[in-house]
């Protein structure tokens, strides 16, 4: 008998009785017979609900005759059996909630997907947001004794939980969402009460998400999904459950508004929920954005404390209270608040690069910028080092001239050039040009005395220049140092591996125990106020963060750059950048500024050390300087505003740019054959 006849037996023969079989089948089942011509569809109508049947035993026969059909009749099989074993599932389930071994080795109920939450209310909690409940939700001084008393260490996930999944609208989260019953996570908010004796409670504001409420009003519902007593078998469970539905999120057409407003929040608790199972992303993105702020305001710190160092600005007294203006007049009010301005630092009488510093040179520092060249292609082999000092005490009573040239020729600098690396010219990367020293001769010297050699200007008298005039008094005593560098990392780890004692390793205790055995006599370490980077201070006066080389920091600071990327002069020419950056920093807010419109001023990209001086013409402040500093706050809003137009032009170019390249790599031809393979060679 071939498979036309069987189908018109069963359909309209003898065996018309086995559709009233109780098959469990809830779905229609496509079949295909042959018509006269060839092939007919025939469709398997819906079986609904049977009327009870006692005797069940009537399929074993049904599926016993089908088995031994054709095998063009295996998917009609399938059918009958995957209905079979659903059934029989249904029914295990219903005994007791047995437990069957998955094949990763984890118990599972049976009865994962037959529970719902079929109450007029229930209330549940992401069990994400449960776990996290003394580190995010507690701010009392218990959050340590909670932790480490029932959540620390697993002991959370040891507990039992009857767990519940609901699929959140895809724009909310793709991924479902774990629930515990509110109850259960009550019991464990008591017993934390209960025994370290605090007061602690669960989150019950609905915009939180920890606690969510679910009513029969045609919303999705929580299905249930088994019970864990471990992560694992959690996770376990989260692996297995069934892909979100396609529709279902949202109201029905034509519905009524109780409705429409049942599915709007419906939403919005999802939200929430999905939030409060999320880490604290904006606790982190606000975390972040203050690292930010606090970096910043540490390179302005940075700058000014340069400016104090060099005497272009006072440093603010310790001790300075704010004036107490009671009983004054206007007119003294205004002088008082005018000094206590000045002596703060807040604002600055105008600078006039033809006179000396008008302050002190706070700390009196020496300046030392170290600048070291090594092999490209074996940094091992320390090729140059370049040395300058500048000794704020040699620039008493010194005005700093224009583009403080005055200071500059009191820079003194040194190159030591290796004898046994005097072969290796840097040519590949970059251009060395060791044999061109611009600021006096090179030094030769052997490796083994190349630490000796950095040490001694790190030293009394500070590579003075012994030849020319005696050394002066305040250069032969210990002094106050500010290392200075253009990136200074490298050339700092560059130094240590030399073995420079003013610049020690970290010590461990092999290091220790070696460096107690050496003979070498001890030199008392340097006083080091702090390290300073020309390209921090340079960043601040553009008010950008990003790097930028010293060869363009030159160019913008109108200084010719010879030779760089000797070590001599590299050393020179960041000792010249510092001087520039403070002094033009300094001077910006100094010139008069008439322009009521910010866009009729000049064009600039350098920015002062000032924000926001908004005070009223009578406030004591010096106009010129109140008017310079609002039109720089105006340009610095024009300027916020061109970054963002250039910003949003540089990620479309970024944007067009990819999928020109798709469409380059689209549009080559191919002519369809053989792969190769996992990325090897056919």
């Amino acid at each position: 008998m071939d498979r036309g006849e069987r189908l018109k037996l069963l359909f309209g023969g003898g065996d018309e009785e086995l559709l009233k079989t109780n098959s469990g089948l809830q779905y229609p089942i496509e079949a295909k017979s042959p018509s006269a011509d060839g092939q007919r569809d025939v469709k398997i109508p819906s079986i609904g609900v049977p009327q009870a049947n006692p005797a069940n035993t009537s399929i074993k026969p049904a599926l016993q005759e089908l088995s031994s059909s054709e095998d063009g009749f295996d998917e009609y099989l399938a059918s009958f059996s995957q209905a079979r074993k659903a059934k029989m599932k249904k029914k295990k389930s219903n005994m007791g909630g047995k437990s069957m071994p998955l094949s990763n080795g984890v118990d599972l109920s049976i009865s994962t997907f037959s529970h719902h939450c079929d109450n007029k209310v229930a209330s549940f909690c992401p069990i994400i947001a449960v776990s996290r409940f003394p580190y995010k939700y507690v701010r009392s001084s218990e959050k340590d004794r909670i932790a480490k008393g029932f959540f620390d260490a697993g002991k959370f996930w040891d507990r039992c939980w009857d767990l519940y999944y609901i699929h959140p609208p895809p724009h909310i989260s793709m991924q479902p969402l774990v629930l515990v019953p509110t109850h259960q996570v009550q019991d464990l908010i008591d017993e934390i009460n209960r025994v370290l004796k605090c007061q602690v409670s669960i989150p019950s504001d609905p915009d939180m998400g920890f606690m969510i409420h679910f009513e029969d009003d045609g919303t999705p519902q929580p299905q249930y999904l088994g019970t864990s007593s471990s992560k694992e078998e959690k996770e376990a469970m989260e692996s297995i459950i069934p892909a979100a539905p396609c529709d279902g999120y949202a109201a029905p057409k034509g519905c009524s508004a109780e409705v429409d407003c049942s599915f709007a929040a419906f939403k919005a608790k999802m939200e929430a929920a999905v939030e409060a199972a999320r880490k604290n992303k904006k606790k982190a993105k606000t975390k972040r954005q203050g690292d930010r702020i606090m970096r910043l305001r540490g390179w302005c710190s940075t700058l000014k404390r340069t400016q104090c160092y060099l005497g272009m600005r006072p440093r603010r007294p310790r001790d300075i209270q704010p004036p107490n203006t009671d009983g004054l007049s206007w007119d003294e009010q205004k002088r008082v608040e005018r000094e206590y301005a000045l002596a703060c630092g807040n604002i600055l009488e105008p600078f006039d690069v033809n006179k000396p510093a008008p302050f002190t040179f706070t700390s009196e520092p020496i300046f030392v910028c170290v600048d070291v060249e090594a092999n490209e292609k074996s940094h091992s082999q320390i090729t140059e080092i370049g040395v300058s000092t500048l000794d704020t005490l040699d620039l008493v009573g010194i005005p700093p001239g224009e583009g403080g040239r005055n200071w500059v020729a009191k820079i003194n600098s040194r190159h030591f050039r290796i004898s046994e690396f005097s072969h290796i010219v840097n040519k590949d990367f970059v251009d060395g040009c060791p044999d061109k020293f611009e600021f006096g001769k090179s030094e030769w010297i052997f490796i083994k005395d190349a630490a000796d050699a950095v040490d001694s200007c790190f030293q009394p008298p500070y590579s003075a220049r012994t030849s020319e005039q005696p050394i002066p008094e305040y250069k032969t005593r210990p002094r106050s140092l500010v290392f200075l560098g253009h990136d200074p990392e490298t050339d700092l780890s560059y130094i240590r591996k030399l073995g420079c004692t003013s610049f020690p390793k970290p010590t461990t205790s092999a290091s220790s125990s070696q460096s107690s055995q050496s003979s070498k006599p001890a030199i008392p370490a340097p006083h080091f106020l702090e390290t300073l980077d020309t390209s921090i201070l340079y960043r601040v006066l553009k008010r950008e963060t990003e790097p930028t080389s010293l060869g363009k920091i030159l160019a913008d600071l109108s200084i010719t750059g010879w030779n760089l990327h000797n070590g001599g002069n590299d050393a020179r020419y960041t000792m010249e950048a510092m001087i520039g950056i403070a002094l033009k920093s300094r001077l910006l807010l100094d010139q008069p500024i008439t322009y009521e419109d910010h866009t009729e001023m000049p064009s600039t990209n350098n920015w002062p050390l000032v924000t926001a001086m908004r005070p009223a013409p009578d406030s004591g402040l010096n106009d010129e300087v109140v008017r310079a500093a609002n039109a720089y706050d105006r340009k610095w809003k024009a300027e916020v505003e061109r970054r963002v137009r250039e910003g949003a032009k540089d990620a479309e170019s970024r944007v067009r740019s990819e999928c020109a390249g798709w469409d380059e790599a689209i549009a080559v031809e191919d002519d369809g054959g053989e792969g190769t393979g996992w990325g090897g060679e056919v």
